[in-house]
């Protein structure tokens, strides 16, 4: 059985809201988001820390949130941990760095924006790993050029056994 804390906050500038689900998402289906301040651009420090062979840790950075270099399909993607998002969300200029293209997918979800209504991509990635922990075919979400950071959400986070949130980390096990 799958363990976590319910999300209840929306640690993140753009979140996919509790209980909107991506996996059976209809064409007209509509996925509500919430978006804060944006970040500023600055260089993050890696914390994630490789404690045993099916652990992850992640420790906040100053700023405040949880990031963690990602490697999807091999590649590395910089995320910030969303636990208030229900699906992996990438940036345009992230899904392309991996051989994705937005405007090649189909449109199968609409996202609500503090700017209004967004159309967005549903791909699946063949796997997500951090450090010692990897899932395979993992649902996510391409925002077309609205999002600042890629975000690693509960489409990931639910792969797993165990994951908590405490103030200063984040550990996720097999």
């Amino acid at each position: 059985m799958k363990s976590a804390i319910v999300p209840g906050a929306i640690f993140c500038g753009l979140a996919i809201l509790v209980g909107a689900g991506m996996r059976n998402v209809e064409p007209t289906q509509t996925v509500a988001v919430a978006e804060a301040t944006e970040l500023p651009e600055r260089a993050h420090k890696e914390h994630v820390i490789y404690a045993s062979g099916a652990t992850a840790t992640i420790r906040k950075e100053a700023d405040g949130h949880f990031w963690t270099t990602a490697y999807v399909n091999s590649m590395p993607v910089r995320f910030m941990v969303d636990t208030g998002a229900t699906s992996v969300v990438l940036t345009a200029s992230d899904a392309r760095s991996l051989g994705v293209d937005p405007d090649d997918l189909p449109r199968r979800a609409t996202v609500m924006t503090a700017n209004g209504k967004v159309d967005a991509g549903v791909v699946t990635l063949g796997s997500v790993r951090v450090e010692g922990i990897t899932a395979e075919a993992v649902d996510a979400v391409v925002m077309d050029d609205t999002l600042q950071h890629s975000l690693l959400g509960m489409s990931f986070l639910n792969e797993f056994s165990h994951w908590e949130a405490t103030r200063e980390t984040i550990v996720i096990r097999r």
